[in-house]
């Protein structure tokens, strides 16, 4: 089983690639190492997983970028992604509303469209504003658990390509 891990570098990334990794899973994570929170500390995590699993693989991929993205996808072989990776802070969002939309949306868009074109299992998305929300996406099926007002074009966006990929 191979699952990539976006956002790979925040504290939720680093502790879920570090518990996967010990069950021996091939574990693959990206990040673009955003300096909303310190970038220092992001690249001592990444180290740490690099250095105690020879299983974990790492690349600084922004999920902005469609390309990168889906070409490393293709390449590894990814069955599994667990999106991880968004803009953080609710002020941020307002004083920066274009970085905001850029990745949280955008980014996002480009993780459904990657696990669409690369026939990805399961897509585990993790929302973190304004709550923690998670989405189970069965790519054969449906959103299998959504519950988030605020996050509307996330659900329509999941239901739109389950019903394009049926």
């Amino acid at each position: 089983m191979k699952v990539l891990i976006t956002g790979a570098a925040g504290f939720i990334g680093f502790s879920l690639c570090n518990y996967l990794c010990k069950f021996n899973y091939d574990i693959y994570g990206i990040d673009n190492f955003d300096d909303y929170y310190d970038i220092k500390i992001k690249r001592q995590r990444i180290n740490f997983l690099k250095t105690n699993y020879k299983k974990f693989k790492f690349a600084k991929i922004d999920i902005v970028n469609f390309k990168k993205l889906n070409f490393y996808v293709k390449k590894n072989k990814i069955n599994y992604i667990i999106n991880l990776a968004a803009q953080a802070g609710v002020r941020y969002s307002i004083q920066n509303p274009k970085k905001y939309i850029q990745t949280n949306i955008n980014g996002f868009f480009n993780i459904l469209e990657t696990s669409r074109i690369n026939k990805i299992k399961r897509l585990i998305t993790v929302e973190k504003w304004p709550e923690f929300i998670t989405r189970y996406i069965d790519f054969n099926n449906e959103v299998l658990f959504s519950y988030c007002a605020d996050k509307l074009f996330h659900d329509r966006a999941c239901g739109l390509l389950i019903q394009r990929n049926n």
